[in-house]
């Protein structure tokens, strides 16, 4: 037992030594003609391990627009309302090179008000590029994997382009 408080407590120290950021993250992207239309905002703190590998935790809000109809397989269906999504991840981000850094979230999502999903998996690889010292564009994708109470399909997913700000 004073050992393992000993490592707490140590590995602890040594993240207070790294260096640390806050990261703040928009996109826009889509999920394939359910809705047209979505937007992400995310807060991620990262903790410098080594040179080129920093992890962390991420967590935002996803928003699907709602959209009037879409096509299922050659069926024209009536649109359904937003889609609210909450993550909350384990983050890395690897620095490639320099400027290149390829990252990947893994977590689980919150449905908010979201009729027929309910909370499940979450997954997002992206890939981001240093424009200046403090900011990224970031390109992405997102996974939820969802529980649906109706057969609209257990995944939502999203493509998107984004910008990052290092705090």
């Amino acid at each position: 037992m004073k050992r393992n408080l000993l490592l707490l407590f140590l590995f602890l120290g040594l993240i207070k030594l790294q260096a640390q950021e806050l990261k703040i993250t928009t996109s826009v992207g889509s999920n394939g003609g359910v809705n047209n239309f979505a937007l992400a905002l995310d807060a991620t703190y990262l903790v410098n391990i080594n040179k080129n590998l920093d992890l962390g935790f991420t967590t935002g809000l996803s928003y699907w627009v709602k959209s009037d109809e879409y096509d299922l397989s050659g069926l024209k269906v009536s649109g359904r309302g937003d889609i609210k999504m909450v993550p909350i991840a384990l983050t890395s981000r690897f620095n490639f090179t320099e400027k290149l850094t390829l990252g990947l979230d893994f977590g689980y999502a919150l449905a908010m008000d979201s009729h027929p999903y309910s909370s499940g998996f979450y997954f997002a690889p992206k890939v981001q590029y240093e424009l200046f010292k403090s900011t990224d564009i970031v390109l992405g994708y997102r996974l939820f994997n969802m529980d649906s109470s109706v057969d609209v399909g257990p995944n939502i997913d999203m493509v998107s382009l984004g910008v990052e700000f290092k705090l």
